[in-house]
């Protein structure tokens, strides 16, 4: 799986992952794949409801979830 492909499910993954919580985000603003070139691993970035980068009056300013793609696992870092 090429990285734009890894990063596209991932982002899915994550926004799977906020929904089933009851959590309602706005877009990606971020993905950062984990570890030098495995792609398996992934932190997705979302901004705040209404929002379309970082809070700068929220904490957390964004909400982000870990997931392994190897998995198809989720785990929420920061959440408000």
């Amino acid at each position: 799986m090429n990285a734009t492909t890894s990063e596209q499910l991932a982002i899915s993954i994550a926004e799977q992952h906020l929904q089933s919580g009851g959590f309602c985000c706005g877009p990606c603003i971020g993905a950062l794949s984990i570890g030098s070139t495995d792609t398996s691993l992934w932190e997705i970035e979302f901004a705040h409801v209404g929002l379309t980068s970082r809070s700068p009056t929220t904490d957390p300013e964004s909400m982000r979830v870990q997931v392994n793609l190897t998995t198809k696992e989720a785990r929420s870092i920061d959440l408000m």
